[in-house]
């Protein structure tokens, strides 16, 4: 099946069991395995044929679009998280594990993101975690004692949940609020920069 044209169909039935093996060719060899659901009607399919750089049209078993219309909710996280796997080549067993704990997680944020920004991507939401650690990572430039503000994506900053005020031990920068200039001793425990306790409520107010 490997060899064969994309679109074309193998189909072998058990009518002892009445079951029905279909392997069908698309950018891979898909294999699926059913008791209720028949071969046809064959379904048309727009493909993009690298060999002649356009789309092109392929048939594809009903049985096939039958799973992907019903498919459950494991099968679309194994699906999903397939897209854009996390690897990372380690000698150690359980990093697979380690790392599909991870895409997991993503996808489900991505899921529960969906609710109020639904034409957001995995894969732009992958990228949009990936950002935001590199933002907070990178150093500070400037001289003296430089603000921390800018390391606090927005949705973090302005999103409500969680603000809560830690002590910093000692007076290390100053306040995040570009129009204070103290250095005050506490800040935000969540956005991780010094605050003000008269500065912290608008520091996390969107301004209007």
């Amino acid at each position: 099946m490997k060899k064969v044209p994309r679109g074309d169909t193998d189909v072998v039935v058990d009518n002892i069991h009445k079951i029905l093996l279909v392997c069908w060719k698309d950018n891979a060899v898909v294999s699926v395995v059913s008791n209720i659901s028949p071969v046809y009607p064959l379904e048309s399919l727009s493909r993009w044929s690298a060999k002649d750089k356009k789309k092109i049209s392929v048939s594809r078993p009903y049985l096939i679009g039958d799973y992907n219309r019903h498919m459950g909710g494991t099968d679309r996280m194994d699906q999903n998280i397939n897209c854009y796997r996390i690897s990372i080549r380690m000698k150690k067993w359980w990093c697979p594990i380690f790392s599909w704990v991870i895409d997991a997680t993503i996808q489900n944020c991505w899921l529960l993101h969906r609710v109020d920004e639904s034409n957001l991507s995995l894969l732009s939401f992958k990228r949009y975690i990936a950002r935001t650690y590199l933002q907070k990572a990178e150093p500070l430039e400037g001289i003296g004692r430089p603000r921390q503000s800018s390391r606090v994506i927005p949705d973090v900053r302005y999103d409500n949940i969680g603000h809560l005020v830690e002590s910093l031990g000692k007076q290390a920068w100053n306040c995040a609020l570009s129009s204070c200039k103290s250095r005050p001793s506490q800040g935000c425990m969540k956005c991780g920069v010094p605050l003000c306790v008269k500065c912290f409520a608008n520091y996390h107010r969107r301004a209007l």
